[in-house]
């Protein structure tokens, strides 16, 4: 504690003034009563003492948590904004993907469909486990579905095994090697014929591999992917060919056409030109939506791309486009009209929608916006949205700007609210940017660097370096900064903490009482609290020797004030605090309590009642029984000798009186003592 700061303990005032005077005999037995009743106004003195040096100590103590905790709010705040300003974008890219794909989807999910008619078909009318084999080998089949199998498109039974019969229609193939080296050209696995009807997937990779491998093998000369093929399927090339080819030139153009039309009620290629909006509207192919992972290749399920799915909108063809149109300035497709549907400017009548149909969409675009907007986003970077948003506080802290935009021109802070508007800012670079690197950026506010304004030790560098040149260079050095950033810094830093003067206070106690509901004095108490339990404050072993050993003359432990410094016991800080509250007959900071807490021993009532009045464990009272008795005959006879000046401590002054002072004339040299005492109370 400062050396202005003295802690008055009344102890032998009460004990020598008041309790010895009359009788003019002193014994030690009076003196030790007194300074065992004056323990708890010992304790709530070192109490206020405390908590006012914490005080001064808490603007800067707490900034790196502040500023830390302020950069973790910016970053949540600043990924939805990144969501939203890229979703325009996102919405354009997936549509123009999924018109190129759509074409596609329609034919292989109808050709799924149907080969899985067929198969199910063929199981019934000629006996379990011969379905297959009618469908792929007999060359006179037929059925009311996908009509003829490959054997019948060749004219010829094409042979196929029983399991290459199940490995086309039910089980598929992955091959590693195709995932890591060729996967920019064959897809990475190959679904059953019949296993995905929802996108036909099977279908299309089969379709789509086998092209690509007979080009590899008579163009390129890699026979690798057809030889894997061949493999995995149990089958001839002339046999995998010749599904192919039936796909290709029977099923495909024939079939597929007359199924589609006969389902959906319109044909494949005004649904191929239009089939996004009918998609995207009402679900109208793909009623669970459609999987944008089996689309770009995601690792996990990913849906959320149509308004009409689970229900269906019903919105007009011609208002479905309109709403993708970018080219309109209030589309959700638009760069600025994203923000006109969020903010209300875009109405249901906007579109000519109704209020059913406006308010699923509103709630399509928010829930896209929130759960597949940063999916994407993070595909397409390669990095996680907490990486993109730390990457974007660090420019807006610097420079102002998010993506080289002004986003937030009051700066991050008024986000949480108006009490926080105006400088001093939490952004170095708001008014004028700073122009410092992201890499400078990275390591000042790194929390672990012991030169960071984020780090506890790293913090009193900088505030220090507002008067100290050397600490000055220090920072310059470590940061490769210039000289002119460093001094920038420092005073932003200095002002973020104190303010710009008595009328512009700093923003760190503000974002203390915001984060934790409590104002200085407040938050200083449970700090003082912490550090008697467990010898740290705010998690940091800030007095490692214990608050006595800042007094002037400093008292250095053991033993210590702190319960915690000696015995790391648990105790939680309910608990702390029940014990030190002076109106409870069981804490230590009241007189009937505290000599509870004297004449508790293992076992007995006292201990029990204590126990069970605390919550305590065994160790935990062990503790508190241990510590009690060495701060009372220890440490407050000290504190008793350094306040009042004495010539030795309490104890010992006792004795000596007793022992040196006959009886009969001890009343001068005792009311001579008392005087002197009595006089330091001025």
């Amino acid at each position: 504690m400062s050396s202005k700061s003295k802690i008055i303990i009344g102890i032998v005032l009460l004990a020598v003034g008041g309790g010895l005077i009359p009788t003019g005999i002193l014994t030690n037995d009076y003196l030790r009563d007194a300074v065992y009743d004056g323990v708890p106004d010992a304790l709530l003195q070192i109490q206020d003492e405390a908590v006012s040096e914490i005080e001064e100590l808490v603007p800067v103590l707490a900034t790196p948590s502040a500023l830390l905790g302020a950069k973790e709010e910016a970053i949540e705040g600043i990924k939805p904004m990144v969501a939203v300003a890229e979703t325009p974008g996102i919405l354009r890219t997936l549509k123009a993907t999924m018109e190129a794909q759509i074409p596609y989807i329609l034919t292989f999910t109808t050709a799924a469909h149907l080969l899985n008619l067929s198969y199910y078909w063929a199981e019934g009318t000629y006996g379990p486990g011969n379905g297959a084999e009618q469908f792929f080998n007999n060359p006179g089949y037929f059925d009311p579905y996908s009509q003829i199998g490959p054997s019948t498109f060749a004219g010829i039974s094409m042979g196929y095994t029983p399991l290459a019969q199940q490995n086309l229609l039910f089980d598929g193939f992955y091959d590693s090697i195709i995932a890591d080296y060729y996967s920019e050209w064959f897809p990475t696995s190959i679904p059953g014929l019949i296993t995905d009807t929802t996108l036909g997937s099977g279908v299309g990779n089969y379709y789509s591999y086998f092209g690509t491998a007979d080009y590899f093998a008579n163009v390129v000369l890699d026979t690798y992917p057809k030889d894997v093929m061949m493999a995995k399927y149990n089958a001839t090339w002339d046999q995998l060919g010749t599904l192919w080819a039936y796909f290709e030139y029977f099923l495909f153009p024939t079939v597929v056409p007359t199924a589609f039309l006969n389902n959906y009620g319109i044909d494949i290629v005004t649904a191929a030109t239009y089939g996004f909006y009918f998609q995207w509207a009402n679900g109208t192919f793909v009623p669970d939506g459609i999987d944008l992972s089996a689309l770009l290749g995601l690792d996990s399920e990913l849906k959320g791309v149509e308004a009409g799915v689970p229900a269906p909108t019903n919105i007009s063809l011609a208002n479905s486009i309109d709403l993708w149109n970018d080219s309109i300035p209030l589309s959700f497709a638009n760069d600025d009209g994203i923000y006109a549907w969020l903010d209300g400017t875009v109405t249901n009548s906007t579109f000519g929608l109704d209020e059913t149909q406006f308010a699923m969409v509103l709630s399509w675009l928010n829930n896209f916006i929130t759960n597949v907007a940063p999916t994407l986003i993070e595909n397409d970077q390669g990095v996680t949205m907490d990486r993109i948003g730390e990457v974007l506080f660090y420019e807006q802290w610097a420079n102002g700007t998010i993506q080289g935009e002004v986003m937030v021109p009051g700066g991050f802070l008024t986000e949480l609210g108006d009490e926080f508007e105006g400088p001093p800012y939490l952004e170095a670079g708001l008014q004028v940017p700073t122009n410092i690197s992201l890499d400078a950026t990275e390591d000042l506010w790194d929390e672990y660097n012991k030169l960071s304004f984020a780090n506890g030790d790293g913090v009193e560098v900088w505030v220090g370096a507002a008067t100290n040149t050397t600490l000055k260079a220090l920072i310059k050095d470590e940061f490769n900064i210039t000289s002119a950033e460093v001094d920038l810094l420092v005073e932003w830093l200095n002002h973020f903490i104190f303010g710009l003067n008595k009328f512009i206070r700093g923003k760190t106690l503000k974002l203390l009482e915001y984060a934790t509901g409590y104002d200085l004095s407040q938050f200083s108490l449970r700090l003082f609290y912490e550090q008697w339990a467990n010898g740290t404050i705010n998690g940091e072993e800030v007095i490692p020797d214990g608050f006595l050993s800042m007094r002037d003359p400093p008292i250095y432990g053991p033993p210590y004030f702190e319960l915690g410094i000696m015995y790391a016991c648990g105790i939680t800080f309910p608990q702390v605090e029940d014990l030190w509250r002076e109106s409870s007959d069981y804490a230590l900071t009241s007189v009937k309590g505290v000599n509870k807490w004297y004449k508790a021993k293992e076992g007995n009532d006292q201990w029990n009642e204590l126990a069970d009045e605390f919550d305590f464990d065994y160790i935990q009272m062990l503790a508190i029984t241990t510590w009690l008795p060495e701060f009372r005959d220890t440490l407050v006879n000290k504190l008793a000798k350094d306040d009042m000046n004495l010539p030795m401590e309490p104890y010992d002054l006792g004795n000596t009186l007793f022992l040196t002072l006959l009886p009969i004339g001890s009343v001068l040299a005792v009311l001579g003592v008392v005087a002197l005492i009595l006089s330091r109370r001025s």
